[in-house]
């Protein structure tokens, strides 16, 4: 692995991942699909700008979802405490990027 990672990763016997809630946020997470799937279609299949296909717009949140699981898996190895010095650099971007946005409103 690179040098610079390893000062983030958790050592070994604190590499345990909290299971229920890992399975509490699959479970809502394959719900969500399902109700994308369930609300969008008639309309997918309807248009034919969407190819007539019934999965479209619920094939685009699993890959998304699945996206959002492997962020998950990594983040779930680093240990948090190691990014505190980046506190006042992570809040400086969330405040220009809220004014970024509040421009657009």
């Amino acid at each position: 692995m690179l040098g610079w990672i390893d000062g983030f990763i958790r050592k070994n016997n604190e590499n345990r991942m909290d299971t229920i809630l890992f399975g509490m946020v699959t479970v809502l997470v394959l719900f969500g699909i399902i109700m994308v799937f369930s609300a969008s279609y008639y309309v997918a299949m309807s248009r034919e700008v969407f190819g007539n296909d019934i999965r479209h717009f619920s094939r685009q949140q699993a890959f998304a979802a699945g996206i959002g699981f492997v962020i998950m898996v990594i983040a779930a190895f680093i240990d948090y405490r190691k990014l505190k010095p980046l506190i006042p650099l992570g809040y400086i971007l969330a405040c220009g990027l809220l004014f970024y946005i509040w421009q657009f409103t």
